[in-house]
């Protein structure tokens, strides 16, 4: 700017006479279009007055631009160059995703025209593109020119400019390494592309990568390239894995030809995907490969086993591992200790990344710190669930029971933890697979009369109390058992103990057998679904009071204040009788009377829930990899599904949403965080103070003193929580008959 007597002139520079000429050729463009549209006279009114609006608007811009008039319309007197650039890149902005608008509109009304329209869609699209271009040049990013989003998909977005704004110099590596210079857009800039906590300036949104624009392959019949990506310095770490993925190749290659024939399965883009199991990465202390076959738990590897041949099957590019020094050299290392703030670079190619906890903390330690645009394609491979109170790094209240050692505290949205069962409706179900599926007989013959225990290793006999259960049942059956280990003299005498078996020979052992008994531990594992699936009885441990890590030490680190009500809750709640008994093991006139009923019971077809087939595990583990997005918008499940359901005081979103045959989907809690909507569903929120605070049990209604709560941190919303003073307001939604995780219109 050079100062003269009366007012302020500009330079002309080059870069100026390039924004008057992109201004120019768009005002001229549309120009073209308007006259187009109205010779074939097939577009509304409105529609040509909106680019004749937008016209006039650059024409405004390109007057402001040359010193004729100032940001608020009037002629320019002491405007200064600093004002009008911030005033241009407001407006650019603004007529962006105005343009925005106006290219959907016009694809809306040449949906099923001529190719001539669909040339004019292109010629806007193509002036879209060159804005977008301009609107990225980090010399239109100047001090206020950029506003806050509020998208609910990015809920953190606000707070995290506002922390930007008080903490970005307190390294230089924000600066020095991108390029946060203390204004909005700087902020704007890098919490978008470098943490992803906002959405990107459309006109920086970066090209599709080749792993999501290439198609499934949806036709891998030999079962040798799957296994051939099992491979480790150890052979014993993937042996387990391999045998059952060999053992049910043929079940998984018909279940994939069943879903062609119920899902179009052709359009499926090609995801890159990395398994990383954690677990097996620290086998040397965990021992979980080399227990595999002597009576160690299983229900881990059984997951990762479908979850790898699932995965393979539905065609996306899979990386396999489990071992650190190869996830180092995919990822690089961490070069020096993480001292700064900033995010280190790592390779960041991967669509998806399934790991466990175990191997969150070998990526943190291991490769490096891990951005926001990282962690968001984390999906956490989680037995038993995580609650919102663990996830939330503040969380300051004092969580009840032991501590979380390597558990939560990883500002996750909740449904990226996949769960064994749908236990937790905050989470995402993965589930796994349960043998052959079964052929419901419509005369099932009669068992002998032979019991299996659900008891492979020596120390889940310890219990004396066991010892009298076990005595009513012999009174009426013989007793078999598959204990391994070490010491076996708590299993009484009478006990038939073929040892550790191979799962086949554990599936005749099943077929024989008219009931399984479960001991109490181990919890939720797969065993009792199969035992269903061969036409058995089920005896369930019931716990009075229910487990939780509050009264029991297996629990104590576990990431979830869930209360076990048995040995296995979701055959307690989603089959039961005739299939399954659940009692209280210690009540043995409760015994006597189950052991009864069931010898003169009619003998039972043999049944396992849909989910927990092959095709049921594959339906819904691709429905999420479509659809399930932690990284931008996350418009599933349609939020068309939701019902909004007004709680009983004291109950969960939980309880409320299952008491009406619903289950509660968290994903809408943001749909239903209104004053408005609290209002038309019952609660006084017209009348009563509206408090917005970070609470587990909101949105919700207090009664003393009368308050709306209104949720303020998004990673708190929570189905499973409660409070005996709050009503919940609870986003329910309908579920598929045997597919609970997926919604009748998903």
């Amino acid at each position: 700017m050079i100062a003269t007597k009366g007012r302020p002139t500009f330079k002309l520079s080059a870069h100026r006479i390039g924004i008057v000429f992109i201004i120019i050729s768009f005002i001229w463009g549309l120009y073209l279009i308007k006259i187009q549209l109205d010779e074939r006279n097939s577009q509304p009114d409105y529609l040509k007055g909106r680019i004749i609006h937008l016209s006039k608007e650059y024409i405004r811009a390109l007057a402001r631009e040359k010193g004729v008039y100032g940001i608020d319309g009037q002629p320019s007197t002491q405007q200064g160059v600093g004002d009008l650039k911030k005033a241009t890149a407001v407006l650019l902005q603004s007529m962006l995703e105005r343009i925005h608008v106006l290219e959907k509109q016009v694809e809306g009304v040449i949906v099923n025209s001529t190719l001539e329209f669909e040339i004019l869609a292109s010629q806007i699209k193509s002036l879209n593109t060159t804005f977008s271009l301009h609107l990225s040049n980090h010399s239109y990013v100047s001090a206020n020119s950029c506003v806050i989003p509020d998208d609910p998909s990015y809920p953190e977005c606000r707070q995290k400019v506002m922390w930007m704004r008080n903490f970005w110099k307190t390294h230089e590596c924000y600066a020095k390494d991108h390029g946060v210079n203390g204004t909005i857009c700087s902020f704007l800039v890098y919490l978008s592309e470098v943490e992803n906590w906002c959405p990107k300036f459309p006109g920086r949104m970066k090209p599709t990568s080749r792993a999501t624009t290439e198609g499934a392959d949806l036709h891998r019949s030999d079962v040798q390239g799957l296994l051939g990506l099992l491979n480790d310095q150890d052979p014993i770490k993937f042996k387990w894995i391999k045998n059952r993925i060999n053992q049910m190749w043929p079940q998984w290659l018909s279940a994939l030809e069943d879903l062609k024939k119920k899902r179009d399965l052709k359009k499926i883009k090609q995801k890159k995907i990395l398994v990383h199991i954690g677990l097996l990465a620290n086998e040397r202390a965990l021992h979980f490969a080399a227990n595999a076959d002597k009576g160690g738990p299983l229900g881990e590897l059984v997951q990762w086993s479908d979850l790898i041949a699932s995965l393979y099957l539905l065609g996306h590019d899979v990386t396999v591992t489990a071992d650190i020094p190869r996830l180092q050299g995919i990822f690089g290392k961490l070069r020096g200790p993480a001292k700064k703030p900033c995010p280190t670079t790592i390779k960041n190619d991967y669509d998806l990344i399934y790991l466990d906890y175990y191997g969150v903390k070998q990526m943190q330690t291991k490769v490096g710190q891990f951005t926001q645009s990282f962690k968001c394609k984390f999906r956490i491979v989680d037995s038993f669930g995580t609650e919102a109170q663990f996830n939330y790094a503040g969380f300051t209240e004092k969580v009840p029971g032991g501590s979380m050692a390597l558990w939560g505290r990883h500002n996750l949205n909740l449904k990226q933890f996949m769960t064994m069962f749908p236990h937790s409706p905050d989470n995402s179900f993965l589930g796994f697979v349960v043998g052959e599926e079964p052929t419901p007989d419509p005369h099932p013959k009669k068992k002998k009369a032979r019991a299996l225990v659900y008891g492979k290793h020596y120390y889940m006999w310890k219990d004396l109390k066991q010892r009298s259960f076990l005595d009513v049942i012999n009174k009426y059956m013989e007793i078999h058992a598959t204990v391994g280990g070490g010491i076996k003299k708590w299993v009484p005498s009478y006990v038939i103990n073929h040892g550790v078996l191979p799962s086949l020979e554990v599936q005749k052992l099943l077929q024989d057998s008219m009931i399984f008994v479960g001991l109490g531990f181990p919890y939720e594992g797969p065993a009792p679904l199969e035992a269903i699936a061969h036409g058995c009885f089920f005896l369930n441990t019931k716990y009075h009071p229910p487990r939780n890590r509050i009264n029991t030490p297996f629990f104590k680190d576990k990431p979830t204040l869930r209360q076990i009500t048995s040995q296995h809750p979701y055959a307690e709640d989603y089959i039961g009788q005739p299939y399954v008994y659940t009692v209280d093991i210690n009540d043995l006139n409760k015994i006597e009377a189950v052991m009864k009923e069931i010898m003169m019971a009619e003998p039972v077809s043999p049944y396992l829930p849909y989910e927990f087939t092959h095709k049921g595990m594959l339906e819904r583990l691709h429905v999420f990899i479509e659809n399930q997005n932690f990284c931008g918008q996350n418009l599933w499940p349609p939020l068309n599904a939701l019902q909004a359901r007004k709680g009983a005081m004291g109950s969960s979103c939980k309880e409320t949403c299952h008491s009406l045959g619903l289950v509660c989907e968290p994903q809408y809690f943001p749909a239903i965080n209104t004053k408005e909507r609290m209002t038309r569903s019952g609660f006084p929120c017209n009348t009563t103070r509206v408090e917005d605070m970070p609470s587990l049990v909101a949105p919700g209604y207090r009664d003393d003193p009368p308050v709306c709560l209104r949720q303020a941190q998004n990673l708190l919303f929570s189905c499973t929580a409660n409070s005996p003073t709050t009503k919940r307001l609870c986003p329910c939604r309908d579920f598929k008959k045997g597919q609970v995780a997926l919604c009748s219109k998903c």
